[in-house]
């Protein structure tokens, strides 16, 4: 497996033919809490306040943001998990639209008080200019003076914690799906290739290839400045910390000049 042979647009198809929901389940109320607390707090919004969630999956973090009287604007190109997502809005009640378009193209039609793109949803396409257009969609969203979150890997702790292989097992109503990551860090190309096996409870393989930009903090703050985003800062968690090379992850908060 390398870089090379996943050059297609590969998530056109990945979430839509395998279980990776499973990944995006977030059962443990006080992480989900901890990382609401971060965002309300770092992109200084009060409820009433109309925020985008970009590539916002099932909604695992739009919901309860909705919930506690935010007005959440959700897109992501994964049909069935946007169906998810307005069953649980309805089912609420809540003040949310989400929407099954290509964060690559999509921008809100009104200007919101702030957004986010949060569990890595930045970085899928091999080109930094594609890569930046994603991040014009998100400061096109927002209004001039609000903020912007990006949550991605932290590469210096990817590096050092790097492994080749990792296995999960995920109890569902119809059994145990397995899951093996086989992984490939290309530094010439810098890139991190993965190759995901899904075996699912009836015994059935599901192969699917993933690749991922690597970009140290520096170049996700020049990406987002060559968009217009200002004043870029650094944090290693949702705890507030300052990014360091063993913080598991690089959180960007910039704001629209």
């Amino acid at each position: 497996m390398s870089t090379q042979e996943i050059e297609h647009d590969w998530w056109q198809a990945f979430y839509e033919d395998t279980p990776f929901e499973l990944f995006l389940e977030r059962k443990d109320p006080t992480e989900v809490d901890r990382t609401l607390d971060f965002l309300i707090d770092k992109l200084g919004v009060k409820p009433g306040s109309a925020v985008f969630d970009q590539c916002c999956g099932m909604g695992s973090v739009a919901t309860p943001f909705a919930q506690r009287g935010y007005r959440l604007t959700g897109v992501d190109l994964c049909s069935k998990y946007i169906d998810a997502a307005q069953n649980a809005s309805r089912l609420h009640s809540l003040d949310s639209q989400f929407f099954c378009d290509d964060a690559f193209t999509f921008k809100v039609s009104h200007q919101c008080d702030a957004a986010f793109n949060w569990w890595t949803s930045f970085g899928y396409a091999s080109n930094d200019k594609r890569n930046a257009t994603m991040l014009l969609r998100a400061i096109e969203s927002i209004k001039t003076g609000a903020r912007f979150a990006l949550d991605y890997p932290n590469v210096p702790f990817v590096l050092r914690n790097f492994a080749p292989r990792e296995v999960k097992e995920y109890r569902t109503e119809q059994g145990t799906v397995r899951i093996v990551r086989d992984t490939v860090i290309d530094l010439d190309r810098g890139t991190r290739s993965q190759r995901w096996t899904f075996v699912l409870a009836d015994g059935k393989e599901v192969v699917q290839d993933t690749t991922l930009r690597l970009y140290l903090p520096h170049s996700i703050k020049e990406l987002m400045e060559s968009v217009g985003f200002a004043g870029v800062v650094f944090f290693g968690d949702v705890d507030g910390s300052p990014i360091t090379v063993d913080s598991p992850r690089c959180i960007a908060l910039a704001t629209k000049a």
